[in-house]
């Protein structure tokens, strides 16, 4: 008689040890969890270095085309000569480029910043992680009032930490053109 007492107090399904209801984890089941969970960390991390610094040097690729069509779009525009400058005045694009009239670039004396110029059209800020070269270590490009560049054709290197970079090669019609390249750990320009 009372086995069919505890019986009729039992919902259908439950067993004799269900009686209880069981709250929260288990230490060992907080610890599996957690040893999984480190395991994919440890996966997905790199991944995403690799997936930031990738989008970093797209973004910096198209902030340089952007400078490129607009220094020539003004060239035609205004009429007169603009320029692509450094931001630091040196050779090293790393830091970012400023977009000038080419009169005002003139003004600025070898290694002078286009920071303090006086009629700086836009400005474009650097990617501090990234290297930015030119393979002429020029510091400036000249777009005429045709908005032609007022050189060769130019090219620049843009390489992150990892072997993936991006080219950009300005032609002398100004169009600038791109293209993914495998940079060099030592040179951290494409080969």
């Amino acid at each position: 008689m009372w086995l069919t007492e505890r019986m009729a107090g039992m919902n259908k399904g439950e067993t004799e040890f269900s009686w209880r209801q069981q709250n929260g984890f288990t230490l060992l089941e907080l610890f599996i969890t957690l040893f999984l969970a480190s395991i994919l960390l440890a996966f997905a991390i790199p991944s995403f270095n690799n997936t930031l610094e990738r989008n970093t040097t797209r973004s910096t690729m198209a902030d340089f085309i952007t400078a490129m069509a607009y220094a020539r779009s003004e060239a035609v525009r205004r009429g007169e000569d603009f320029s692509v400058l450094t931001i630091s005045g040196s050779a090293s694009w790393s830091e970012g480029w400023c977009v000038i009239s080419k009169e005002q670039a003139d003004k600025l004396s070898s290694g002078q910043s286009c920071r303090g110029a006086a009629s700086v059209v836009r400005v474009f800020e650097g990617y501090g992680n990234l290297h930015v070269t030119g393979i002429s270590s020029t510091s400036r490009y000249d777009f005429n009032e045709k908005g032609h560049l007022d050189s060769a054709s130019q090219e620049i290197h843009i390489c992150g930490k990892k072997d993936i970079g991006r080219k950009v090669l300005v032609t002398t019609l100004g169009q600038a053109l791109a293209q993914e390249c495998n940079c060099g750990e030592d040179t951290h320009k494409c080969t």
